[in-house]
């Protein structure tokens, strides 16, 4: 019976050699696709944050490690919900029901937004500069 790695003397040398060139071809795309997933197998170190803007002015930033459902002052009809690092709309009183729909946003850079309501609703680290916080997406 003849297994994948077999390397009798009936296996020919330079088919010895292509599957050692295939093996290297296959751990150095399987080592090029770790940086994409690291954050997601080990947690980013990053602390995430909501922006939840009102006519294009902030009205709220929202920690994503904090679970919590809530509303803003300025649209109490309008509920957010934070669960395990992402936020949602949850409840809204618009009529085609976009916003909830779309569900929970949590990696930087998506947004959500309400029209009727005049919410964006957008993912962000934020950086501090002592005063207030910064939305800095480089792509």
């Amino acid at each position: 019976m003849r297994t994948f790695l077999n390397f009798s003397s009936s296996v020919p040398m330079s088919s010895k050699k292509d599957l050692w060139i295939v093996l290297g071809i296959v751990i150095i795309a399987l080592l090029m696709l770790i940086p994409r997933f690291m954050p997601r197998l080990f947690g980013s170190d990053d602390m995430q944050y909501a922006t939840i803007t009102l006519d294009g002015e902030i009205v709220k930033q929202v920690n994503l490690n904090e679970n919590r459902i809530f509303s803003i002052e300025e649209r109490p009809n309008v509920v957010f919900e934070v669960r395990d690092g992402a936020i949602a709309f949850t409840i809204a009183n618009c009529p085609d029901q976009i916003c909830v729909n779309m569900g929970f946003i949590r990696h930087r850079g998506q947004m959500a937004v309400c029209l009727p309501n005049r919410l964006l609703l957008s993912v962000h680290v934020p950086v501090d500069n002592g005063n207030d916080f910064i939305d800095i997406d480089i792509w």
